[in-house]
């Protein structure tokens, strides 16, 4: 073989071996799971089941929402609960540790007036003007 040739095929064959073992590396390293922050609403006595299906005007209702933060570190949290656009509940600064679950029960009350469509549960992240997760409720009014 022509003394030529000889160098270029011994730099293309290094170059190759280093991308394959730089790809061997890169996809051979285990990933670390997606951890996602959990936001649940539960009806009273612990069951999804037993969320309020009629509400009256003017009647208060009870429902507990939760958060688990199964992220890897301390997470700041505030919950907004809206219907027809009006506030009815904000909690927060809501401080949960990783692994760590909160909940709280809360009796809300909707407006008398306007229309229901449905109840807003929004959980921001630290101090975030968009919501991080949602939850929604869809009671039908009684008359």
């Amino acid at each position: 073989m022509d003394q030529q040739f000889e160098v270029p095929y011994a730099i293309v064959a290094t170059l190759v071996g280093l991308a394959l073992a730089t790809a061997f590396i890169v996809l051979g390293e285990p990933r670390p799971p997606v951890r996602l922050t959990e936001f649940y609403m539960i009806g009273p006595g612990g069951l999804a089941a037993a969320y309020p299906k009629q509400i009256s005007r003017g009647q208060e209702f009870q429902i507990e929402i939760g958060i688990t933060n199964r992220q890897v570190e301390l997470a700041r949290y505030r919950v907004e609960v809206r219907s027809d656009n009006r506030l009815l509940a904000l909690l927060g600064p809501i401080e949960v540790e990783p692994g760590a679950s909160w909940t709280e029960s809360l009796e809300l009350n909707l407006p008398i007036s306007g229309d229901l469509g449905r109840v807003d549960f929004f959980l921001f992240s630290g101090n975030a003007q968009i919501p991080f997760r949602e939850l929604h409720l869809w009671p039908t009014r009684e008359e």
